[in-house]
């Protein structure tokens, strides 16, 4: 009844796990040892969140373009960290599940505002941190080969015809995509 979203948070009121690692019904494990990978990162110092896919996009009445998030198709973060922010939070429809992922209020913003940081992890078991994402090889770029888990997203782009992925691109990375950028 609540999406997802609402999914995760019912969990994770529910379980005495250190940590969560939600993957909706999209989701689909793209590589052997990808929760190993999602937990090495997690524990690297000062990570609060890590994710398989981020992007940069934003929608109109959003934060304005790069909207840096890490999108909630999988990941993983501490059971303590995610509840404390699930506390406020309501979820009633498609759009406060995108509220959550990516506005103003948004999961990342709330990791990032409690000094943590983010990180992609890609199929090799590296993270990037947001100034790598654009040139990850992860979510929406060239032929996805680090991408970790996928999603329908990934699997429309990996269908798109070459006109299409160009403008998905544009809307997911813009200026940045293949750069390291310094946001912040």
């Amino acid at each position: 009844d609540r999406y997802d979203i609402g999914a995760y948070f019912d969990l994770a009121h529910k379980i005495d796990e250190k940590f969560i690692c939600p993957l909706n019904t999209h989701s689909e494990i793209l590589c052997d040892h990808w929760l190993l990978k999602l937990y090495r990162a997690l524990n690297m110092t000062n990570v609060g969140w890590v994710g398989s896919t981020g992007s940069f996009e934003s929608m109109e009445g959003f934060h304005p373009f790069p909207n840096v998030h890490i999108r909630t198709t999988g990941f993983m973060i501490t059971t303590s960290l995610f509840q404390k922010i699930a506390l406020n939070v309501t979820i009633q429809s498609k759009i406060d599940c995108d509220k959550f992922e990516s506005g103003p209020d948004s999961l990342t913003n709330q990791v990032l505002a409690s000094g943590n940081h983010l990180l992609l992890v890609g199929r090799n078991g590296r993270g990037y941190s947001t100034k790598w994402w654009s040139s990850s090889d992860t979510f929406r770029q060239g032929s996805q080969d680090n991408l970790l888990i996928g999603d329908n997203h990934t699997r429309l782009y990996g269908m798109a015809n070459w006109l299409d992925r160009c403008a998905t691109v544009r809307n997911t990375w813009g200026r940045y995509l293949g750069y390291g950028v310094v946001l912040g």
